[in-house]
Parts: structure tokens; C-alpha cells; sequence
């Protein structure tokens, strides 16, 4: 697809406007498609929030391994066990790296459905970019997930979202709005980061107020930016019902900043694009790891560690 993305970057705002919507329509199509609507209405965030749930993370893991072991031609001859009985035994089972993933990427991947897959890719921060396949089930689940945590904090599903990511909307250099577009088949108001600073920022209050946004989602940075330059100016004309960061978190005092500007709460979200929604934050600021996947702190030899001491996370997604 990289004519098309070449065709986005030289094409006028009206039709780079098209072109996100008709993508949006595509996507929509597979995100809420399949087993969306009953993921929809089996997920509780409040739930989520308030317990672990072991035995319906075990549940899934076996599902998992029993799947992986039939289907996946790398982990027929890698997988040692097709189940576990204690979340203890999870260390029989070998870690994947990106390096494996990148050399063995293509026996990692059911050949009887790599038709219905979604190739996604890494932002590469925390190294070079990696190329990967998402079964669309577990897309259906994320983006339920996602709704669910959005009318949570906003109180309804009749919300309109306006979003600060990396999406390019208008050219670096320019000097004059729009730095946004409407992308209709999500309710959102797309706006680029590229443009966010202490001038024009009367320019993105404007139209968030004109598109009536409840809710907002995207770079957490992007948004603390905005956020001074309101208070600065005392500027209180845009409150939110409540912010939902990603891609990047914010410290203490510059969610205190969020929530002062825009009148409302700051959940700040962990995830990776390999995995997805991995944690939520709640109103006291503490992180909940959600029962989609199970995480662990181990040392440089790969053992798991004691509550409270510092190593490397490991994502296992139960999906």
C-alpha cells in the first residue's frame, strides 16, 4: 500500500479526507464485525478494574496453548506442554522475541487463515520496526474493549471523540487550520500533533467546541501541551467528560495539569501494537492489568521476579 500512502501525502485536504474515511470505513467493517457486539456486552471495565480474574486467565491460556500447538506450525515443534494446570508452570513455556518473530514471522502464522489476518506493524521506539499478523477476532475483542472503556469514562455511547495522534493531516510547515478532520464513521475529530503549540492552540479548543467533543483520546503529551496553553491564557472554554491517553503517558504534575484544563479525569492507558490494551489506570492513578493477557517482571536470565523489583516486562496475550 505504499502508493497509496504517497498519493495521502501529496493530495489535497479534501481528499486526504476522503481517502482517512474511506480506510475508516474498511476498518470499522473488521473491527465491529464477527464477535464485536458479544464481546461488547460480556466486557465490564469496573470489573476490570477492581480484580484479577486467575482462573478465567488460566481458562484462556490453555484454550491458547491447545490452539497453538494443533494449528501453528512453529509451536508444533517448540511448545513443550498444550496446558498448565498452575500459573506457576507458565516458565516451561519459551519466550518469543522480536528476533524470532522477524526470522520465523511466517511459521508463527495458521496457513489455513492468513487470509482473514490483519498485518500491522510496530512504531519501532523501542527498536527497529517489526511487521506482524493479528487474527481479526482479537481486533473485534480490542475494539470492543475500547468502546466499553470509552463509555465508561465518558457515560454514554453517543460520544464524540476528538483525538491528538501522528496521523499526517496537514504539512509540517503549515501555518494555518486545519490541523484536523472529521473522521465520520468513528465520531472523531482527527487532529495531528505536529501543530499543537502556545499559537495554535485557540485554533484546536475552536474546533473541538464547535465539533461538540466528549471525550478525549490519543498522545498524552500532546494533549498536556494543550492543556497549558489553556491554563496560561486562562482559557477554560473546552471541559471534557475525560481523557483516555496512549502511545506515550504523562507524569504526575502534567496529568494534574489535564485534568485542571479540561475539568475531568485522566485515565492513562498501557499497550503495545503487537498485543494491544495491556493496562487501564484508574481515577486514584493506580495501573490495572486487564484479563486479556497476563504480564511478568523477570531478571536478564529470564526469571520471574518478587513483587517490586525492577526488570523486564513479558506480555503474554491470552487472545
Amino acid at each position: 500500500m505504499t502508493w497509496l500512502k504517497t498519493i495521502y501525502k501529496h493530495a489535497p485536504y479534501r481528499i486526504r479526507q476522503l481517502m482517512a474515511n474511506v480506510e475508516a470505513i474498511n476498518r470499522r467493517r473488521i473491527r465491529n464485525g464477527g464477535d464485536y457486539h458479544l464481546n461488547y456486552e460480556a466486557i465490564d471495565i469496573e470489573v476490570m478494574l477492581m480484580e484479577n480474574q486467575p482462573e478465567k486467565q488460566l481458562n484462556r491460556l490453555n484454550c491458547l496453548l491447545e490452539h497453538s500447538k494443533r494449528n501453528i506450525p512453529y509451536y508444533r515443534e517448540t511448545l513443550p506442554i498444550e496446558s498448565i494446570e498452575f500459573m506457576d508452570e507458565l516458565a516451561k513455556i519459551p519466550f518469543l522475541t522480536k528476533d524470532m518473530i522477524r526470522e520465523k514471522g511466517s511459521r508463527m502464522i495458521n496457513p489455513q487463515s492468513k487470509a482473514r489476518l490483519w498485518k500491522g506493524w510496530t512504531s519501532g521506539t523501542t527498536g527497529s520496526s517489526l511487521v506482524f499478523y493479528r487474527d481479526r477476532r482479537t481486533m473485534q475483542y480490542e475494539y470492543a474493549l475500547y468502546d466499553r472503556l470509552y463509555e465508561f469514562v465518558a457515560g454514554g455511547i453517543d460520544r464524540k471523540i476528538a483525538r491528538l495522534s501522528n496521523i499526517p493531516i496537514a504539512a509540517p510547515e503549515a501555518k494555518h487550520p486545519p490541523y484536523w478532520f472529521v473522521i465520520y464513521p468513528f465520531h472523531q475529530l482527527q487532529c495531528s500533533i505536529d501543530h499543537v503549540d502556545g499559537n495554535t492552540y485557540q485554533d484546536y479548543v475552536q474546533a473541538m467546541l464547535d465539533y461538540k467533543a466528549d471525550l478525549g483520546t490519543g498522545y498524552g503529551f500532546s494533549w498536556y501541551l494543550l492543556a497549558e496553553a489553556m491554563l496560561v491564557n486562562k482559557d477554560r472554554r473546552l471541559s471534557l467528560q475525560g481523557i483516555v491517553t496512549d502511545s506515550e503517558g504523562v507524569t504526575g504534575e502534567q496529568r494534574a495539569v489535564l485534568e485542571e484544563a479540561f475539568s475531568c479525569p485522566v485515565y492513562q492507558t498501557y499497550g503495545t501494537s503487537e498485543v494491544g490494551l495491556v493496562a487501564v489506570q484508574c481515577k486514584e492513578g493506580h495501573y490495572h492489568i486487564l484479563d486479556r493477557c497476563l504480564v511478568e517482571v523477570i531478571d536478564g536470565n529470564g526469571n520471574v521476579l518478587a513483587d517490586g523489583e525492577e526488570g523486564e516486562l513479558v506480555v503474554t496475550d491470552l487472545l
